[in-house]
């Protein structure tokens, strides 16, 4: 419990600092790519128009754990918006994402986690039934209203 007070408390500061140095406001999306499902990272680089259309915003901020494979570069020519990347550890990722799960503190941070948490299932529809990553990519993570039509990644 201590454990996860302090990853609370660090991803208050981890959030405000991006906050600060990224200005974001709600012209911005935050979008959290962890690596858990690497088909899923790229839909959500694959759909990030979308999003950024849906919530009227102006630019994305691609935030993506340092160390692990990157998929931004493959990703790049997709976007018609302005995208921001930036790299981050394992324990800033953690840190926003307890406290994301708090509470929602802001309608434009998304995450691309299927099984952190007890309460997250999307790792399970993937598995278990016909629910597939572009599907769940739009109509569960970014809530859009279809599934828009895109060339194959």
């Amino acid at each position: 419990m201590f454990k996860d007070i302090f990853q609370i408390v660090f991803g208050s500061i981890y959030w405000t600092g991006l906050v600060v140095k990224e200005h974001i406001t709600s012209a911005k999306v935050v979008v959290v790519l962890t690596g858990e499902n690497v088909l899923l990272d790229k839909y959500a680089l694959m759909y990030l128009d979308d999003l950024i259309d849906r919530k009227r915003a102006s630019e994305a901020i691609i935030v993506e754990q340092k160390g692990k494979t990157s998929i931004i570069e493959d990703a790049k020519i997709y976007h018609r918006h302005r995208a921001k990347y930036i790299k981050v550890s394992e324990k800033w990722i953690n840190g926003i994402y307890r406290r994301y799960c708090l509470s929602r503190f802001c309608n434009n941070l998304f995450f691309t986690y299927t099984d952190k948490t007890k309460n997250n299932q999307l790792g399970r529809f993937i598995r278990e039934t016909t629910i597939n990553e572009k599907d769940v990519v739009c109509l569960a993570i970014y809530n859009l209203r279809c599934v828009p039509e895109k060339e194959v990644l």
